[in-house]
């Protein structure tokens, strides 16, 4: 089976480690792209051009700075989103247990919860789950309904916090006719004030808004109607 994961995780590194040292010592098996040290933690990862030279490296034993590292392939990152979805309208007396084990059928569980409220300990109706797998997650979505304690309940994929601001921004510009009356030269502004005034103007907040703004460069400059535009352009929230 040809080896495609590039990134691998060294443990057990010095403290006094840097990333020129590991990149000097792992470039002897090819070409590195990305290093990153966390000396502190004893731990560091490397990602390789060619995913062929971090298999290569791996068959070998790795003494840097006199000491012996362990290295291994980097788990793949996987969105959670695609892994979690939200139930609603649980029976208000199902416990975490009855709720785990319903969903356990579909396959392995990193977390399931019931939501409760913080003051009166009851059930909010609802929970998460989050599986192992997306395919786990995917096969409890064939169906929108499912049955626990005698009660039908609804199951959703969870929407990225990301796309929840991008909807919300949209939905705002849609029902605010102050923005479809501004001139077509200024509905950029519109679109960065809205976005500050909803998730802030911190770095991921700044991120979210150029994504907005991309998605809506090909439209604000249209004599068309801007409110179905903008709905169109941002992804919907299910």
């Amino acid at each position: 089976m040809e080896f495609t994961n590039p990134k691998l995780v060294i443990n057990g590194i010095s403290t006094e480690m840097n990333e020129m040292i590991l990149r000097r010592h792992f470039s002897a098996y090819g070409k590195v792209k990305h290093v990153v040290v966390y000396a502190k933690k004893s731990i560091a990862f490397i990602t390789f051009v060619d995913p062929s030279k971090a298999q290569i490296s791996l068959q070998q034993q790795h003494i840097i700075l006199g000491r012996k590292v362990e290295v291994r392939p980097a788990k793949p990152k996987v969105e959670i989103g695609k892994r979690k979805i939200f139930v609603g309208g649980l029976p208000r007396s199902i416990t975490d247990e009855e709720f785990k084990g319903y969903f356990e059928k579909f396959g392995s569980i990193v977390d399931a919860v019931v939501i409760h409220d913080k003051e009166t300990k009851r059930s909010r109706g609802f929970g998460f789950v989050t599986y192992e797998a997306e395919e786990s997650a995917n096969l409890v979505l064939r169906t929108n309904f499912h049955l626990l304690n005698n009660k039908r309940v609804e199951v959703k994929k969870v929407t990225p916090r990301k796309e929840m601001d991008k909807a919300k921004v949209g939905i705002i510009l849609q029902n605010n006719p102050y923005f479809q009356e501004t001139p077509w030269h200024r509905r950029q502004s519109w679109v960065r004030r809205v976005i500050d005034g909803v998730i802030g103007s911190n770095p991921p907040a700044r991120l979210t808004r150029h994504l907005c703004i991309s998605s809506l460069q090909q439209h604000i400059g249209g004599p068309r109607n801007v409110g179905i535009l903008v709905m169109g352009a941002l992804p919907k929230v299910y």
